[in-house]
Formats: structure tokens, sequence, C-alpha cells
């Protein structure tokens, strides 16, 4: 089995946990005519489980391991393991850790079909397809989360916009805004949809990250998949925007370009602050801006979970030791250095049992 806990309705599979959702439902009301930081409107005494660390429940001093390890998957979520790989060269020595940052989907791939690798990162959780897949190839993916983060629309600083509704974001990015390359056409399209939002006028030029990478793929669920879905249209992103690896050179776009407008994971696009703007963005509720407070509380309507998933049918040593250093020891560390929002402490603990009981 896939040893995860979703409710049905994502990828076909059980989803993990609806704990951020219902978080939000005893929140501030949001108003909609407001941009919220949402500084002000959330519970302090909430907010500050998240900064709280959780004491390791591995302390035993591992074997002396030698060896080689691949790591691959979400560029999102190579901020935290990077950090682990630091710790745990001092902790095995004679352990070699490379990390390969090539999307999520193709670290799924990896992980179901390559036999050297054992443990990915992802930005999303497992789909049905690919937990079938790794099952019938004898992989049994365990489903460790490690974080929370958000997708933030990110524009140039010269830009006037500061709120877009999901109307507006399939209008600049869905299926139907192929060719739309003026800020006119576009708000043309989002009014038809339903939206009242001032574009102004001038070109536009869309800028996302890859279809392999998870957060191009969620934002799509997020933002595009309803309106499509009414719309009687696929769900996929306009086949003439700019696709770029990584956010480093999804940000330095868009500072660049007075006209270009993207999405990147919020703790990214907060630490990219001078460079671009992040828009508040809106699910029909108001528009929420994409900082650590709305993220944790499930204000903002584009947060996600961060994973990490390994395979609990290996009998490798050394992915063991580094499982468990990363989610039993040090994840709270890693996740503070990565600057993403951190779990609590009893779903920090839920995260390393996971492994632990496999």
């Amino acid at each position: 089995m896939i040893v995860n806990h979703r409710l049905p309705g994502f990828g076909g599979v059980l989803a993990v946990m609806a704990l951020l959702v219902a978080a939000c439902s005893g929140g501030a009301a949001v108003d909609p005519g407001a941009v919220l930081s949402v500084d002000e409107a959330t519970d302090p005494t909430v907010l500050g489980t998240t900064t709280e660390t959780v004491e390791p429940t591995t302390t035993e001093v591992p074997p002396n391991l030698s060896g080689s390890l691949e790591v691959q998957g979400s560029s999102t979520v190579n901020g935290i393991t990077d950090a682990v790989v630091a710790g745990f060269a001092e902790r095995q020595p004679n352990v070699s850790v490379s990390v390969a940052a090539e999307g999520s989907s193709a670290g799924f791939d990896a992980l179901c079909k390559d036999s050297s690798v054992s443990v990915i990162g992802s930005s999303r959780a497992i789909s049905g397809t690919e937990g079938a897949t790794c099952l019938s190839n004898g992989v049994l993916p365990i489903e460790m989360r490690l974080a929370r983060d958000g997708i933030a629309v990110i524009v140039n600083n010269a830009s006037s916009l500061q709120c877009l509704s999901y109307q507006d974001l399939y209008a600049l990015m869905g299926p139907e805004s192929t060719g739309l390359t003026s800020l006119e056409s576009v708000g043309a399209l989002a009014s038809e949809l339903g939206s009242s939002t001032e574009w102004g006028s001038g070109e536009v030029h869309v800028v996302v990250p890859g279809p392999a990478h998870g957060t191009h793929q969620l934002f799509a669920d997020f933002a595009l998949a309803p309106i499509a879905a009414q719309r009687g249209v696929g769900t996929f992103m306009r086949v003439d925007s700019r696709n770029l690896d990584s956010d480093a050179q999804l940000v330095e776009a868009i500072a660049s370009d007075p006209f270009a407008i993207g999405f990147v994971g919020s703790s990214f696009a907060a630490e990219s602050a001078g460079l671009v703007k992040s828009l508040g963005v809106s699910d029909g509720s108001g528009c929420v801006l994409p900082n650590d407070a709305a993220v944790v509380q499930g204000l903002y309507p584009m947060s996600r979970d961060l994973y990490l998933y390994a395979d609990g049918a290996t009998d490798d040593p050394i992915v063991d030791d580094f499982v468990t250093y990363y989610v039993d020891i040090v994840l709270a560390d890693a996740v503070a250095q990565a600057e993403y929002v951190a779990l609590s402490p009893a779903e920090q603990a839920e995260t390393a049992a996971r492994w632990r009981n496999r």
C-alpha cells in the first residue's frame, strides 16, 4: 500500500490532512475589497506553534556507513534538503550525497522506475498513477510532510497590479489565454469570466516554472482546473508562456522585464521582495497576500505542503539513516534555515513516525 492518508479527490488517492484548510474556518473574516497581509488578522498564539522545535526521538549513534545516495525531485524542496545534506556529511563522512532538482514529476518517475533513486523531494503529493507505478515495481512510497509554502504570483516592481482573482489568473495563464499578449486582451477574457479587475494597458509576458515542476502542476490545479472544467476545456497552461527551470531564473526574468508576470513558491518570493512584487490572490472570498501567517492558517488560497518520499521497501542502511536523520532529528532546523513555514510539533512527530513505523 502507499503509506499516506488523503481525502478523495487529489490525484485519485487519499489526501494527507485537511488541517490547513480546517484551520481557516474559524479565522478572521476577509474583506473582499482589501488586500490583507494577515499580520494583524491572525491569532499569534496559533502562529506561535510554527516556530517551536520538536525533540528528536532517535538518539542512537548510527553505524559508520560508506557509499553514495542520490536525492532527486523538486527544486522547491531543495532548500530543506541541502541543509540536511550539510549536517549528514558530518554524521556520515564516508557517504556521498548528490542532489538533483529536475522537478517533482521527474522525481516520482525516478523513484518509481530507477532502482538507484530511493529518496525524492516533492512540492505536491503523489498521484494515483504514480503510486500504482511505484507499487508495480516493488517500491513502497512513504509520504512525509516537511513544511508548508504557498504559490505566489509575482510581477515586476513597475506593475500597477495589486490583486488577481482565479478568473484573472485563468485569463492570464489558462488554456484559452494562448496568444493574448496585451493586458487589454487578458482583461477582456477575465471580464467575460466575471472579473472586475482593472488591467490597464500594455504588453504581458508570462514566465512560469516548466511542466515537470510541482509548482506548475499545483498552480494549474488551484487556479485553472475549476474554470477549465466549467468551460469544457482541458486544464493546461497557455502554450506560449516562457518556461524556466529554477525560481532564481524566473525571478531574474521578471525583475528585468516590466511586462512580465509569473509565479514561484511564496518563501522564495519573500526572499526576492526587493526584486519583484507579490500580488494578493482571491479565490472569491477576499484577496490575501502570500505571507507565512496566511499560509499556515490556510487563509492564502494557493497554500501547499512540501514532502519527502522514500522507498519503504528498501533495505539500504544509507537510505534508512539519511531519512531518519532528515525527518526525526534535523527537520525543524532545516526548515527554519530554508525559511519555509514549519509544521507544528505534533505534525513533525507524525512525519517522523511515518518513516519509523513503515
